[in-house]
């Protein structure tokens, strides 16, 4: 009989070459995405969810991050081993057409309104003055309901009569997702007015020295593959 072990050391074994196979998979997974980059003249970006929604409907939310298919795989796999995943994770594919990106520098977090106005007051390409960052960042939180949603009309980034859910540090009510819709606007608006159409940094912490974008404008800027 097999003795409990060899059954162990065996057990052990099997999960080394299942581990090493899947990271073998997902270099090369990579490997052949780039290499279809090249071949199409398309850049081909990746974006990790848990919603179904937006898999559903394929509408994503302005400022969302798209980056490599193994950054992707890793902000998928933290989630699982950290059991901060309810939902079932999703990989979406893209291609974006974007034409003049803001180089930021990525000071790591979760990337919420207090790391945009770090990674804005840390930028040497431009000068955003200390108000504009308090019209962007801390007005918001001044105004009532009413006067959000008559601001979220000026634009067509938000349905003010359907406001979303698109800061997840925030409380899930009405007048906390209209702020944080009024400050994406604000921040998108104002960079715009600078001549940017989206922002650019190099991920320092998943996939590290690989590309990552943010988009402000999805129904213009990202197409699924």
């Amino acid at each position: 009989m097999v003795s409990c072990t060899k059954l162990l050391a065996l057990r052990s074994h099997i999960m080394l070459a299942f581990c090493a196979m899947k990271n073998i998979f997902t270099i090369v997974s990579d490997f052949f995405s780039r290499i279809l980059n090249n071949l199409t003249g398309y850049e081909h970006y990746y974006h990790c969810t848990f919603s179904k929604e937006l898999v559903d409907s394929g509408k994503f939310f302005p400022l969302s991050h798209f980056g490599s298919l193994t950054a992707a795989k890793q902000r998928l796999s933290e989630a699982k081993e950290a059991q901060k995943a309810e939902k079932p994770g999703h990989i979406i594919e893209v291609q974006l057409n974007l034409k003049n990106s803001l180089i930021l520098t990525d000071t790591g977090g979760e990337h919420g309104f207090a790391t945009w106005r770090t990674m804005l007051e840390c930028v040497d390409t431009i000068d955003i003055p200390q108000s504009l960052l308090n019209y962007i960042f801390l007005h918001p939180s001044q105004k009532t309901l009413g006067k959000l949603k008559k601001e979220l009309i000026s634009d067509s980034l938000f349905d003010p009569d359907n406001i979303p859910h698109v800061n997840p540090y925030a409380n899930h009510c009405k007048l906390d997702d209209a702020k944080a819709c009024v400050t994406t606007q604000r921040l998108i608006q104002t960079l715009e007015s600078l001549g940017y159409d989206s922002v650019q940094y190099t991920n320092r912490h998943k996939d590290r020295d690989h590309t990552n974008y943010v988009i402000f404008r999805p129904d213009k800027q990202v197409k699924i593959v």
